[in-house]
């Protein structure tokens, strides 16, 4: 994964004509003025060969006649044509010739001299001379910004080309505030083709800093602008198309980036702009790379490269660094490497020319470079330009060795690009460990890979958007398995510790974040006794924003969307500024919701097992997946191979369980147990903290022996473990509900009425989205289940008519448990959206469908909830944060404990086994063991048929 492949981040300068003063410096005609008026009249008429003929006719007149402000003037529309036609060179040459004059001849207080300055900087910044272009639009900008109006195109001009400046130089903080006066500028002067390209240019600067799903969202506003504005200009929509294909590829999107490049061809095709279209098959090229179809990959970016050099004249041009690298890129890939490895320092040189010694460029072309050695088997001449990147990237970073590493501190450039390095000279000390059979060079090897994952702990602090978080997890969480695959090795042939504490801080780091984030920041709430008006505003625009694309999703709304989209689309700006001020207001919630939780396996040992309690957790990684058990006393860390494999397997096992098949899920279930269960220490309370596949699998379904013939003899985990399952140990270990001792009544149970006909035996609790909640069948042994539990526990019930969702959000909060017995409707693809039914109640504000983002944003007291619902703990897999789910959204809402179910169980045999449950635990008993003895209770009465764990595995235990 490259970050900042940043091709297509087109340098986003508008296509303005060139304002100019069109009157006389003198009080007639005569024939030098002619010629320059002529001049004026075909530049705007788009005759620019003419134009510049005038021009420069003119401009030798006015010299021999000693006027050297029309003389100026005559030159600096030359440089604004050459800046027009990609003419870079001669621009800055008739600049370089004003210049002096101001020194000498000409006030540096008249109109000329600022718009001298902006094309200036333009011309230098389009040629790469980004320290030159920031030196003279900075003296601009001191000298003219308070003259000009805040809608003068001459400052939406600069603000522009310092945006694209400060980009290019990696300054991102500075280019994203610049870009955002543009965008003020732009909005002032009305002009919705600058306010489209305005958007665009943020969208940029969110890109290079790799906040892709954000800069897809600005893409798609540019885009909307000028659609309703009504534009025809091919320009208004090309680059925002360009780039969002850009940031789709980043966000492994590729059916979705090639959608969106085909559209920007269509434009691109109109322009015939060779800049363009390189950029357009160079973002091709490049997802051709990712998906392993190199010939097409390198006719793609062999079509960039021509075009650029027919654009360039041959001559080296900063852009050619990128179809350059990406052609080394591909044939690496391919793996020919003198042909990578030519490109490779094709683009070197360019880098290093255009670009100075510290920039990203140089640094990831260093880096493939190393890449290219490792693959020719020289690992000494690898590392030494891995160092080289490193060095580059981190400028205080000097030392030679290249077995040492730098420090993760601000001081550096570019940490993805530092990451990938990172990783690359792990990877490449790995593969020479092996090949030597050389501990020491292992150990180095870690010790890279340790660097990893202290700079992906240190990159998670500066994201703040949700999206991003989940898509950074997504796609660093792969970054973890080398270091577990080093350190497991290690700990193997020495026995040290430190491997295998290594290894349990890898999987820590890898999980549950945005969950453990929002229970922090609800404990900051509470402390704040809720009066931080930063933090009710930040849940104000969330639930704006969540109900609104709940109306997208669900099609409540046939008028336009447009303006909805709008809304959406300025609260997730409001809210990313009052989630800024709260990060800096709030320093002790933010200093603990980014601390390094570096839990020990002593820890977990001491402050959360007893002698009867193992701890097992799971890495679903691409190549093994790894399992560390831990009891009191001892533990034991495992890589189990072919993922893809068992992948499969468990998805054949739960299909057999959800089928009622018994054919074949004897051999399954237990070859299952042992890969993923069985060992010497195995206890009788079992707390699983699942990964990937393992999200879907109901481990106590699973079988410890061979023994039995039928599904009520077999012999089920359920029989000797107690389970739990948890997202993550700094959840598990953090007493996150301090408000649950408030709660005033001990039991709330909700169950409401519906019409249709009841099938208990087989009728389940899940609704389709299609079926009306006045329509669904009826669910007779529900109400039945609350109101005996009420009974047991002296509780309070909303039954029928009185289970509405306003009933639900006016009294949950004063439940120590909450029992919800109805029907769901789950949507699989966007699981916040997902919901519970309540009675339908006319005269409520409400609408009766209880979503999980609306959970998300309340805050429970309970100690526990019970889902008696169907699917109520499926939902969208997300690496490194779990599954989000109904469930989650109780989570999410500050209950530790949740049970819940994963696919529709029946109406009948739900209800039983929650009237077992809560027996248990009125005497006593744990949550998960009292779910497993309601369990095993049910199993007693059950025949042949109802024993399947089809009726009674679906349910699990999350806490």
């Amino acid at each position: 994964m490259k970050h900042f492949l940043n091709f297509i981040n087109l340098p986003s300068f508008l296509i303005f004509l060139i304002f100019f003063s069109q009157h006389s410096a003198f009080g007639q005609s005569n024939p030098t003025e002619d010629l320059f008026q002529k001049g004026i009249q075909q530049k705007q008429e788009g005759n620019f060969d003419e134009a510049l003929s005038f021009f420069e006719k003119a401009a030798d007149a006015f010299k021999n006649e000693n006027n050297f402000e029309k003389y100026s003037e005559s030159l600096n529309h030359i440089a604004a044509i050459s800046i027009m036609t990609n003419q870079m060179d001669k621009a800055v040459a008739q600049l370089q010739k004003i210049m002096p004059l101001f020194e000498e001849k000409l006030e540096k207080s008249g109109t000329l001299y600022p718009k001298v300055l902006l094309n200036m900087g333009m011309a230098t910044s389009r040629i790469g001379n980004f320290p030159a272009a920031k030196e003279t639009l900075i003296t601009y900008f001191a000298l003219h910004e308070d003259k000009l109006e805040k809608d003068d195109p001459q400052l939406i001009k600069g603000y522009q080309t310092l945006t694209f400046v400060y980009n290019s130089m990696g300054d991102y903080q500075k280019a994203l505030s610049t870009a955002k006066l543009l965008l003020k500028a732009a909005q002032k002067s009305e002009n919705t083709f600058f306010i489209s390209q305005s958007y665009q240019n943020i969208g940029i600067v969110y890109h290079s800093i790799g906040e892709y799903p954000i800069a897809e969202e600005y893409f798609k506003k540019s885009i909307s602008v000028a659609e309703q504005a009504g534009i025809q200009d091919p320009m208004a929509f090309i680059r925002s198309y360009a780039n969002m294909g850009v940031s789709l590829f980043r966000m492994n999107k590729m059916d979705e980036s090639l959608e969106v490049l085909d559209k920007a061809l269509e434009f691109g095709n109109i322009i015939q702009n060779p800049y363009i279209l390189a950029a357009i098959y160079s973002t091709r090229g490049n997802i051709y790379t990712e998906t392993k179809q190199y010939d097409k990959s390198l006719e793609a970016h062999g079509l960039a490269l021509k075009m650029l050099n027919m654009m360039f004249n041959n001559q080296p041009h900063p852009s050619l660094n990128q179809p350059y690298f990406n052609l080394g890129k591909a044939h690496l890939e391919k793996g020919e490497y003198d042909e990578a490895e030519s490109y490779y320092r094709k683009a070197l040189n360019i880098d290093t020319t255009f670009y100075g010694q510290f920039h990203a460029y140089p640094a990831q072309t260093y880096d493939g470079l190393g890449q290219v050695y490792i693959k020719k088997g020289e690992f000494e001449k690898g590392m030494e330009y891995f160092q080289l990147s490193m060095q580059t990237i981190h400028p205080k970073f000097k030392a030679a060795d290249y077995f040492e590493n730098p420090p993760i501190n601000e001081e550096i450039l570019e940490k993805g690009i530092l990451l990938e390095t990172l990783t690359s000279k792990g990877y490449a000390l790995k593969l020479w460990a092996e090949k030597e059979k050389d501990n020491d060079l292992l150990d180095k090897a870690f010790q890279t890979y340790s660097n990893t994952t202290t700079l992906l702990a240190d990159m998670k602090k500066s994201l703040s958007n949700e999206d991003t978080k989940l898509f950074f997890n997504e796609t660093t969480f792969k970054f973890y398995e080398g270091l577990m695959e080093t350190a497991l090795a290690l700990y193997q042939t020495t026995e040290d510790q430190q491997y295998a504490e290594a290894i349990f801080y890898a999987m820590q780091q890898s999980k549950a974040n945005l969950l453990l984030e929002n229970i922090l920041k609800t404990q900051t709430e509470i402390a704040q006794e809720n009066t931080d008006t930063l933090f009710l505003k930040e849940d104000e625009l969330k639930s704006n924003i969540s109900e609104a694309q709940k109306q997208l999703i669900e099609g409540e709304r046939s008028e336009d969307k447009a303006p909805l989209k709008q809304e959406i689309f300025e609260w997730k700006r409001q809210l990313e500024e009052i989630q800024q001020k709260i990060k800096t207001k709030n320093e002790k919630y933010f200093a603990a919701r980014y601390e390094d939780a570096n839990i020990s396996i002593d820890a977990v040992q001491h402050d959360l097992l007893g002698k009867p309690d193992q701890y097992i957790e799971f890495y679903w990684g691409e190549n093994h997946i790894y399992r560390i058990a831990i009891n009191k006393y001892q533990f034991n860390i495992l890589a189990i191979e072919n993922p893809e494999e068992l992948a499969g397997q468990i998805g054949a096992f739960t299909k057999k369980i959800k089928s009622n098949t018994m054919e074949g899920y004897q051999d399954l279930g237990y070859d299952l147990y042992n890969t993923f269960l069985a060992n010497e220490n195995l206890t009788e309370n079992l707390i699983i903290l699942a990964d990937g596949y393992l999200h879907q699998l109901p481990l106590d379904a699973l079988l410890s022996t061979t023994k039995g013939s039928s599904f009520h003899e077999f012999d089920y985990v359920l029989k000797k473990h107690a389970i739990q399952y948890h997202q993550s140990t700094s959840l598990l270990l953090n007493q996150f509900n301090t408000h649950a001792a408030t709660a005033e009544v001990s039991f709330m149970g909700f169950a409401p009425t519906f019409s249709g006909p009841a099938n208990p035996l087989l009728g389940t609790r899940l609704a389709t989205d299609s079926t009306r909640a006045s329509e669904l069948v009826a669910l007779p042994y529900a109400e039945e289940e609350v109101s005996q539990i009420t009974s047991i526990f002296d509780g309070k019930s909303f039954i029928g008519a009185l289970a509405t969702e306003e009933n639900f959000k006016t009294n949950a909060t004063d439940g120590m448990v909450l029992h919800l017995a109805t029907h769901t409707i789950i949507n699989e693809d966007a699981p916040t959206y997902s919901r519970l039914v309540f009675h339908q109640d006319e005269n409520s504000a409400e609408d009766g469908l209880l979503h999980t983002y609306e959970l998300y944003n309340m805050q429970l007291g309970a100690d526990l909830a019970v889902l008696s619902a169907c699917n109520t703990g499926s939902g969208k897999y997300y690496k490194g944060e779990g599954v989000v789910s109904l469930a989650s959204g109780f989570m999410y809402a500050g209950v530790p404990n949740v049970l819940m179910s994963l696919w529709a169980v029946p109406d009948q045999s739900t209800s039983d086994i929650m009237q077992h449950f809560y027996k248990e635990i009125s005497n006593g008993s744990s949550k998960s063991q009292a779910l497993r003895n309601a369990k095993l209770k049910y199993l007693e009465k059950a025949d042949v048929n109802t024993s399947s764990p089809y009726y009674w595995s679906g349910f699990i235990f999350h806490g």
